[in-house]
């Protein structure tokens, strides 16, 4: 292969752009031994090598900047999720810890804004903001996480055993519904047709800003007895000592008992069968 066909063959690999002749010249006149090694390290250290496999995931995972459907509303911050991606890729993160932030990064040990931004994978899938049938719905949103998770992580279909045991692979109906009570107690955040979001950040971080947002309502709530710029004081004051967390495009858990999960016979909402706990296949 001529040298400069190898350089343009690495750059449109890993960062789908062709390099620029000042690259092609130097790769050219470069007689020192490793050559090509550099030029790899060299693209595989810029930001548009995560910009650039980021997409192959983002297409994999049913990535939208919108919902789809008549409205297609717009998803907000939803970025965020895109960005995590093109990070994790750009630092090399380990593929198993990837997958486990994603998955269930606000179930870590060590939850942070990014391991809880990186769960907008279970939610990035399109929405119906008014669904004539609200209970098909639900569990339609619940089939989405289950066969994006079977097909990105497992490379199964296994959304096919929502209404039968499998025909081509082994996996069960009762297989499938196991790994829907996994996802049952997630709650899209909305109000009525407009999606909400959630502050991204550990316990300690979220349960702060919970405190610090009653204590500038129970300000906000003392016109009569405080002057108002006392109150304007006070809510600043506190802003500042505990920010705003960045926003997610996240699911909440559910708080308390979590509705039973049965296989639905074909498939269908109403016809309960046997009741299944959280599994995997």
């Amino acid at each position: 292969v001529e040298p400069w066909a190898l350089l343009r063959r690495a750059h449109l690999d890993l960062e789908g752009l062709p390099p620029t002749i000042a690259e092609q010249e130097a790769f050219v006149s470069d007689s020192v031994p490793g050559r090509f090694d550099r030029v790899v390290d060299r693209l595989l250290a810029r930001p548009t090598y995560g910009e650039r496999w980021a997409r192959h995931w983002l297409d994999l995972v049913r990535y939208a900047d919108s919902n789809g459907y008549e409205r297609d509303a717009e998803k907000p911050v939803v970025w965020r999720y895109r960005d995590y991606v093109i990070r994790a890729l750009n630092e090399d993160r380990p593929y198993d810890r990837f997958v486990m932030e994603q998955l269930a990064g606000d179930e870590l040990p060590e939850v942070n804004r990014d391991t809880v931004v990186a769960t907008g994978f279970l939610r990035v899938g399109h929405w119906d903001d008014e669904p004539a049938d609200p209970e098909t719905d639900r569990y339609d949103q619940l089939d989405d996480m289950v066969s994006t998770t079977a097909q990105a992580f497992l490379g199964l279909t296994l959304g096919c055993a929502r209404c039968h045991d499998h025909k081509f692979e082994p996996l069960t109906a009762k297989d499938y519904y196991r790994w829907v009570a996994v996802f049952a107690p997630l709650q899209r955040p909305q109000n009525g047709r407009t999606e909400l979001t959630v502050p991204a950040g550990s316990p300690e971080e979220v349960a702060a800003l919970a405190r610090r947002d009653a204590e500038i309502a129970a300000w906000r709530s003392r016109t009569n007895d405080v002057p108002v710029h006392e109150i304007e004081r006070r809510i600043r004051e506190l802003t500042a000592a505990i920010p705003d967390l960045p926003a997610g495009y996240v699911f909440r858990e559910a708080a308390g008992q979590v509705p039973p999960t049965h296989v639905l016979l074909r498939g269908t909402v109403g016809r309960n069968g046997e009741e299944v706990a959280a599994g995997v296949p």
